[in-house]
């Protein structure tokens, strides 16, 4: 169970890893990389929705 443990840790380091070197060549936001799975309405992601909006409002209990 130990050894299953540190290697699902060690997997999230390296695809926060690959994220990060994403992000730092330019090629996507750190909000891209870190927010793309969160859906907030829609079927558009938190990311999205942030780009969309500058400033977008909270969002509780399903709706805005």
């Amino acid at each position: 169970m130990q050894h299953a443990s540190n290697t699902a840790w060690r997997n999230i380091k390296d695809w926060i890893d690959a994220q990060i070197a994403l992000v730092e060549t330019g090629q996507i936001e750190l909000q891209e990389a870190m927010l793309p799975y969160l859906t907030v309405s829609n079927n558009q992601t938190l990311y999205m929705k942030m780009k969309d909006e500058p400033k977008p409002k909270m969002i509780a209990g399903g709706t805005e």
